[in-house]
């Protein structure tokens, strides 16, 4: 019965302390920003999505494609925001990048 004690505080501590009680949110980078949103949403989290700023590294991406979520793990029906591109981000970036060769 300790050693169980203990081998879950340890595994607590080694897993991060904050990632009891909540779920982890599941890898949407590369997706459609509506298919990213569905599963999120159909997985019980409530999604906010942010539009991104032109920045080279954007250059090569898709039209709505999500770029990054945060955070990693959230508490359940908690907010996941997913960061996206659209088309003018996209061809904004395209034109950084020409100009910064």
């Amino acid at each position: 019965m300790l050693e169980s004690w203990l081998w879950l505080a340890g595994s607590a501590i080694l897993n991060g302390i904050d990632h009891i009680g909540k779920k982890e949110v599941p890898n949407v980078i590369e997706l459609d920003l509506a298919e990213a949103k569905k599963h999120l949403t159909d997985m019980g989290f409530r999604v906010s999505a942010v539009l991104l700023k032109p920045e080279r590294k954007y250059a090569k991406k898709r039209y709505n494609e999500v770029v990054d979520y945060s955070p990693g793990w959230v508490e359940k029906k908690g907010l996941v925001k997913i960061y996206y591109v659209d088309e003018e981000v996209v061809e904004a970036s395209k034109k950084i990048g020409f100009f910064h060769r």
